[in-house]
């Protein structure tokens, strides 16, 4: 259902907006992606971290903010480390990252824990998560 909200967003964005220019258009996309993942916040990913928020930042970034709930000092550094790849991976198996790639979407995962200490932020660019191409 989400993907469908996703792919149904971004083709209406791309039919109302054909006349601006890209920068315009790739925000009003990410705008209405942000106003969908909202919808269905606070949503629970599983038992320590739940998705909080998402907003878009200047025009081609899409940043999503997380709660951890982790009862334990982070090592902010190590998780970095073992999150970062696992993101990227994630991201490169999604049909939706190919429309992020291709308007050259930055997308950040912000992490703090339940009262809103930050613990880290994890950057994929375009070039990190875009789908290799099977031949």
């Amino acid at each position: 259902m989400k993907k469908a909200i996703l792919t149904l967003s971004v083709l209406i964005a791309a039919f109302i907006f054909p006349q601006c220019s890209q920068d315009t258009r790739v925000k009003a996309i990410l705008e209405i992606q942000a106003k969908a993942v909202n919808l269905q916040c606070p949503l629970k990913l599983d038992n320590s971290v739940t998705m909080t928020k998402c907003e878009v930042i200047g025009n081609r970034t899409l940043r999503y903010y997380y709660s951890m709930n982790l009862g334990l000092d982070v090592d902010t550094v190590t998780f970095k480390e073992n999150a970062a790849p696992a993101v990227i991976d994630a991201l490169k198996e999604m049909p939706e990252s190919k429309q992020f790639s291709d308007y050259a979407v930055v997308l950040q995962f912000r992490y703090h824990d339940q009262n809103g200490k930050y613990y880290c932020q994890i950057e994929v660019t375009p070039e990190q998560y875009k789908q290799d191409k099977q031949d």
